[in-house]
């Protein structure tokens, strides 16, 4: 996976992922410095003595810092999953669950997060009974300085998917280095997917088909990304069509649901003009 994102800050410079945040203000990442932070990101982690197959839980709420963290995770080996930030951490509720689950199931793993979250997430330890977090936050990482990532094995663990755990505790899913490239460049050929293409995204990446199907394979594509906050659209599904149109996406997707948000807000708002080609729905 280190070699993929290095090559495609070596050969595409000049792409990388344009994040909507949600005021619908935009941040641009190139390849070049996503591979930079990862960088930092890993050698930072490293400084707190992660080795290669520790676990790592990702609790950040920025499309920019999860994927930064992300990707610094799979350069040092250490395996991330990403789970929702949960709207409060004083309350319980399904994704505190879900959390206290999962940090107990990888043995009491360390968690990034942002600074401004340091005393609100340790709320969770009232959920942990004589149990301390171990924390790391995104801004400190990005400190560091960057260095050669050490060389992984296709068949290790490049990271986790959760289950839903709609029939009890959540199951982390392992995907191997070897497993995702492997989806990743068989998906490109047979849907001809190209360098040129432009695709967006506005679904959370604790969802398999954000990180997998729409970061890891247009990494290895080298293509422009758009990546936007679930939110953005939620308030207002337009927004999703007035992006396509905008930034000429050549690829995008939702859950079913989505549709029927976009049908019941044309009724509210007719009177919209886009010169879109194609708009394709695509499901996982």
């Amino acid at each position: 996976m280190a070699e993929i994102l290095q090559k495609a800050a070596e050969n595409h410079s000049n792409k990388g992922i344009i994040y909507i945040k949600s005021n619908g203000s935009e941040v641009f990442q190139s390849y070049q410095q996503l591979w930079e932070d990862a960088q930092q990101i890993q050698a930072g982690l490293q400084k707190q003595g992660l080795q290669a197959h520790d676990k790592v839980i990702i609790q950040l709420s920025e499309n920019y810092d999860i994927i930064s963290a992300f990707w610094g995770c799979l350069l040092g080996g250490f395996i991330p999953v990403i789970i929702s930030v949960p709207p409060s951490y004083k309350d319980f509720n399904n994704e505190i669950h879900k959390i206290c689950q999962v940090w107990q199931l990888l043995d009491e793993t360390i968690i990034i997060t942002n600074q401004s979250r340091q005393q609100e997430i340790k709320y969770l330890e009232q959920w942990l009974p004589n149990q301390t977090l171990s924390l790391s936050f995104i801004e400190e990482l990005k400190t560091h300085s960057p260095h050669q990532p050490p060389i992984g094995q296709p068949d290790d663990v490049a990271f986790f998917n959760l289950t839903s755990g709609s029939t009890g505790i959540p199951k982390c899913i392992s995907l191997t280095h070897k497993n995702v490239i492997s989806r990743a460049r068989g998906t490109n050929i047979i849907c001809e997917h190209q360098n040129d293409d432009i695709i967006l995204n506005w679904l959370p990446f604790d969802n398999i088909g954000s990180i997998s199907d729409w970061n890891i394979r247009c990494v290895e594509l080298g293509c422009q990304m758009v990546y936007v906050q679930t939110e953005y659209i939620l308030g207002r599904p337009l927004n999703w069509l007035d992006l396509i149109d905008q930034y000429r996406i050549t690829h995008s997707w939702a859950p079913n649901f989505a549709y029927n948000l976009i049908h019941e807000a044309l009724k509210k708002e007719p009177d919209q003009k886009w010169t879109m080609i194609l708009f394709e729905r695509a499901t996982p």
